[in-house]
């Protein structure tokens, strides 16, 4: 079935579960904690818990293939850098966010691939896909169109498939996560308004907010250091951390003053 470059309805596709989809599945509750550095100053995040995803089987998607290591995908430069395809994602838990049409992220490898296909599912329907263009190596930033909202309470699955060969679609390089949408409470919402962009990121943190958490992380770095982009070991450490420390991928030059470090 041929794929326009937007889609907002249900699709027929088919894309192996990865290993870690069927770790999560044998997990309970996990749990994931920020540890933020703020100008040399520590603010230790409460912890916030996730669910793992309730029972929802292979999803279907036009790119076939799962995840794999960069030597095995034909649209990899340089194998040797060990440089992979990563979703920015909990990899053991549903990232909740208290957007209906979040932001997610992906971190791009060198490659020959021109094209990123990301595609969102719901109880194993495909409900949006879009073809996005793949310029350079680095972080690629998917927003939820207006028109393709997340319910609560339900889980969503979420892939991005580098397509290294147009013809030969099971040459697909996929990575995949789970996000949860959770409305925020009044009085967060009131704490949020008032606090700084550094503020911001704890508070998301300690709400359990973890795309909200990383986005507003990202968006915070690019201020400070005038461009956007994860080493390798910065964007696994994020994907594959229970316990995730902030303060080591900060710039060590002071980011805020003391009167915004969270109290």
């Amino acid at each position: 079935m041929k794929m326009a470059n937007d889609h907002t309805h249900g699709f027929d596709v088919a894309v192996r579960l990865s290993p870690l989809k069927r770790l999560i599945k044998k997990l309970g509750v996990s749990s994931l904690a920020l540890v933020l550095f703020w100008g040399g100053g520590f603010a230790t995040i409460a912890q916030a818990e996730f669910g793992s995803p309730p029972g929802q089987g292979t999803p279907k998607s036009t790119a076939g293939g799962g995840s794999r290591p960069p030597n095995d995908a034909t649209c990899a430069i340089d194998s040797s850098r060990k440089e992979t395809l990563v979703a920015l994602a909990p990899s053991q838990s549903i990232g909740r966010t208290a957007q209906v049409n979040p932001a997610l992220w992906v971190q791009i490898p060198p490659t020959t691939a021109k094209t990123l296909e990301f595609s969102l599912f719901q109880d194993q329907k495909g409900i949006y896909q879009v073809n996005l263009p793949v310029e350079q190596p680095g972080l690629l930033k998917v927003t939820l169109p207006p028109q393709v909202q997340l319910e609560t309470g339900k889980p969503y699955y979420w892939t991005a498939a580098l397509v290294c060969n147009p013809a030969r679609r099971t040459e697909d390089w996929v990575v995949d996560g789970w996000i949860g949408y959770d409305p925020p409470q009044a009085e967060f919402q009131r704490r949020l308004a008032q606090a700084s962009p550094v503020q911001q990121v704890t508070l998301y943190a300690q709400s359990g907010f973890w795309y909200e958490a990383l986005n507003a992380y990202l968006t915070l770095r690019q201020a400070h250091a005038g461009h956007l982009s994860l080493s390798e070991p910065e964007a696994r450490r994020l994907q594959t951390e229970a316990w995730i420390t902030i303060a080591d991928l900060l710039p060590h030059s002071p980011m805020s003053s003391p009167a915004d470090r969270p109290r």
